[in-house]
């Protein structure tokens, strides 16, 4: 192959842009018309392209993916709870413009993206019940996120003391499981961006406490579990599969 790294990432880039179903039409359009270009003027192949990304975690390689394209700028509620289900994951979360992007093995990143949809609607449906004031509804989408988030990493953590009863997977395996992957991403953060800084606390500013102590409250009787019918969760039965 004989483009050089930083052209087959901007490809990556481009393609993973035109297949977002965050991003718009004609943004979608001229992501795959640059990518397209590129291919023919190195003489690549899509097949090459992503081969490069092989090295990366096996035969589950690590890719970056656009999961919420937002509108004019990033919406800090949803950057805060997406941020917290990607660390839960082993999987990294990070912010362009409006839009948010998690990279990870794919299939880790189906699972961050269906409970990023999951949790992020009953936040939207659970304010809009609330009374009619926006700085108290904003209040309560962040305190309500960022309880979601700690619960959610907790549980990873609990998971990584304890093991995984449900699927049979012992402390030690569940451990070495997510320090594999988190190496990988951030191998290919690393490859991809350099010595690139990322941000990764975020404090949520807010102006109305009550509004803020009422989402994490809410946050405490939400059931972590998408499969509400099932005994183990997505989570688990990702971790299971890794290792089996």
């Amino acid at each position: 192959m004989s483009a050089s790294p930083p052209v087959i990432q901007k490809i990556q880039k481009l393609l993973r842009l035109a297949s977002c179903e965050a991003a718009n039409e004609n943004e979608a359009a001229a992501a795959a018309q640059k990518a397209q270009g590129l291919l023919l003027a190195h003489n690549l192949t899509l097949e090459a392209v992503w081969a490069e990304n092989s090295k990366f975690f096996g035969e589950n390689p690590i890719g970056e993916y656009c999961l919420e394209r937002g509108h004019r700028r990033k919406v800090k509620w949803k950057a805060i709870l997406l941020a917290a289900i990607a660390k839960a994951n082993g999987c990294y979360e990070f912010s362009r413009g409006p839009m948010l992007y998690v990279v990870g093995p794919e299939t880790s990143v189906e699972v961050c993206a269906l409970t990023y949809e999951y949790l992020a609607s009953i936040i939207v449906r659970v304010a809009k019940a609330e009374p009619p004031d926006r700085s108290w509804r904003n209040a309560f989408r962040l305190g309500a996120a960022r309880r979601l988030g700690e619960r959610l990493v907790q549980q990873r953590y609990q998971w990584e003391q304890d093991g995984l009863e449900t699927v049979h997977q012992p402390a030690l395996v569940v451990r070495s499981h997510y320090n594999q992957l988190e190496q990988a991403v951030a191998d290919f953060l690393q490859y991809v961006y350099g010595e690139r800084e990322f941000s990764l606390d975020r404090s949520p500013q807010y102006s109305n406490v009550s509004g803020y102590v009422a989402g994490r409250s809410a946050a405490e009787t939400v059931n972590l579990n998408i499969e509400a019918g099932s005994e183990t969760s997505m989570l688990e039965r990702t971790v299971a599969s890794a290792n089996s």
